[in-house]
């Protein structure tokens, strides 16, 4: 079964992931207010990415990508005995070039 759902990255299952370009950044309100939105493109189309989890933020800066860069997006599940999820994101191209302790210092990805 796939993780994307009608366009959306909808992970249920440990490891489901989504692999594509980030093309950009926007909003969409939700059950709980304004939630920031990445949009992925990927050989099968768009993929919006609801980003209001703190974890995937979180792994999304860290990763240091921006516009323009392909990366992979990891569901790892509910955190043992914890309510937050998991995630990794990575992103090749800024792996090897960037230092893990810099990764907000680049743009223009929104500063959530």
């Amino acid at each position: 079964m796939s993780a994307v759902v009608n366009g959306w990255f909808n992970p249920e299952n440990t490891d489901d992931q989504v692999t594509g370009v980030v093309a950009g950044f926007t909003s969409r309100e939700g059950r709980f207010g304004t939630v920031p939105v990445m949009v992925l493109t990927t050989p099968e189309g768009d993929v919006s990415v609801a980003m209001g989890r703190s974890v995937l933020r979180g792994s999304f800066k860290q990763s240091g990508a921006q516009v323009g860069d392909e990366i992979t997006i990891i569901f790892h599940g509910k955190a043992p005995g914890k309510s937050y999820y998991l995630y990794t994101v990575r992103c090749p191209a800024r792996e090897a070039s960037m230092p893990a302790s810099q990764p907000d210092t680049l743009s223009p990805v929104p500063t959530w």
